[in-house]
This record gives structure tokens, C-alpha cells and sequence, in this order.
């Protein structure tokens, strides 16, 4: 990105985001770029055959299933009904 570009993309948050809030949008930026490189990494792991591919998405699928489950679950700790 250039110069002007981000000086203008700072001016613009500066605008719409209170400046108490700003520090954790800037980290949860950075932290953002960190998991695609990370989801990158992970992509180059997979093996180019087709079976290969399939399991690795019905791993991620199973991953993403546990995911939710702890989620709902954490969910209803801090919200029960």
C-alpha cells in the first residue's frame, strides 16, 4: 500500500473509531495478516492429489464441528438460560 493510500485509511478510522478503540482494532489487524500467512502455510501442507485434498477437508470440517461445540459451550457458561 502506498504512502497516501494509508495515510488516508488512517485518517478515515480516525474518523469512525473512538481512539480508546483504535489500539485494539490496529492489533486484531495485525493479528488478521499473521492467520492468513498461517492458513497459507497450512494450504502448502496439503498434497496436490485429489484424495488427498478430500481428507484434509473433512479434517478441517471435524476441526471447524469442535470449534463450534467449544464455542457453544463457552457460550452458555458466560450466557445460561
Amino acid at each position: 500500500m502506498d504512502a497516501a493510500r494509508e495515510r488516508a485509511d488512517r485518517d478515515l478510522r480516525a474518523e469512525l473509531i473512538a481512539a480508546d478503540a483504535m489500539p485494539w482494532f490496529t492489533l486484531h489487524e495485525e493479528l488478521e495478516i499473521e492467520h492468513v500467512d498461517e492458513a497459507r502455510e497450512l494450504a502448502r501442507l496439503v498434497p496436490a492429489g485429489a484424495s488427498e485434498a478430500e481428507r484434509a477437508w473433512r479434517g478441517a470440517e471435524a476441526v471447524a464441528r469442535a470449534s463450534w461445540r467449544f464455542f457453544d459451550a463457552m457460550y452458555q457458561l458466560w450466557y445460561p438460560r
